[in-house]
């Protein structure tokens, strides 16, 4: 409530950005990584820098995230190390279980409601969120689901190809503070992405996570290894990466032709660890579903064979 008189100023904390017709505005991001380490080395006594730096990063250096697991390490006792495997295996779980003494709600909590709201009022900005939980959480193009909506499931297919629902989509999503945005790209916080997840059952993580790598294989440059489409390549290779992880086990054929694709960029970049594990990997895939005398696989069998040369 503004006060009625006097002098002085007003300061207002929310989610939503969209205040700049009101005030100055000020965003408050994540911590920087030194900020992060160091309130975790005070608050739990570890002097071990290794599991200090996987905790940090596994929290995305969000303050929220960062009180509610140090209060949980403060009760619990439970070393870095091991809170960051649990935070992997069960990140809902863990963060559902409590929450800081400063906070009146546990992070899950915030999201989710979040997340119901969404559900009822814009079914095409959920379906748009649960997209982005299957990609990298950092700079997703904004073209990646603007130039290939032809690889997405029908409802946010049409949203995109409307614009006006595309618009209204995301415009939610910043406003729940779900994703921010920049000019060319959109970020999603690896925690909201782990909530996200939690919350699909079994088809539609299958669906979602199809959706995902084939989005990505159609965006990703059909000819990897010439210099001009390298950047390109280079911005989607973690999308690339997030969606053909063995973990996802979603459409195979697109999996394949992907690890192909990503595999033959690093290989040109010189890259042949990486290559050789990515093409390793489409080799087996093909192999399995189409068998080994096919000319798909005999491919990927070929580029394998070309980085091992290398």
């Amino acid at each position: 409530m503004r006060p009625p008189a006097g002098s002085g100023h007003l300061l207002l904390t929310s989610r939503n950005p969209a205040w700049r017709g009101l005030g100055a505005t000020t965003g408050v991001g994540e911590l920087e990584r030194d900020e992060t380490i160091s309130s975790l080395r005070q608050r739990t006594g570890s002097r071990d820098q290794a599991p200090l730096e996987r905790l940090a990063e596994a929290l995305g250096d969000l303050l929220l995230a960062l009180e509610q697991a140090a209060a949980s390490l403060e009760v619990t006792s439970t070393p870095p190390g091991e809170y960051v495997q649990l935070l992997r295996e069960r990140a809902v779980e863990l963060f559902a279980l409590g929450q800081p003494v400063n906070y009146p709600q546990a992070i899950t909590t915030t999201w989710s409601v979040s997340l119901q709201l969404l559900r009822q009022r814009i079914p095409a900005a959920e379906d748009l969120l649960q997209l982005c939980a299957f990609l990298a959480p950092d700079d997703i193009p904004r073209s990646i689901w603007l130039n290939h909506p032809e690889a997405l499931p029908e409802r946010l297919r049409a949203a995109i190809e409307e614009r006006i629902g595309y618009q209204q989509a995301l415009g939610a999503l910043t406003s729940y503070s779900l994703v921010s945005e920049a000019e060319d790209s959109v970020s999603v916080h690896r925690l909201v992405q782990a909530v996200v997840r939690s919350g699909l059952d079994e088809d539609a993580v299958k669906h979602w996570a199809g959706a995902s790598v084939r989005l990505v294989q159609a965006a990703f440059p059909a000819i990897p290894e010439q210099v001009d489409a390298w950047p390109a390549c280079a911005r989607l290779l973690p999308h690339a990466l997030a969606t053909t992880a063995p973990e996802r086990d979603a459409e195979p054929a697109a999996t394949a032709r992907l690890l192909d694709q990503a595999g033959r960029y690093l290989s040109g970049r010189a890259d042949y660890a990486q290559a050789e594990e990515l093409l390793e990997r489409a080799v087996a895939i093909r192999e399995s579903r189409v068998g080994p005398d096919h000319l798909d696989t005999a491919e990927s069998l070929n580029n394998l064979a070309l980085v091992l040369y290398n």
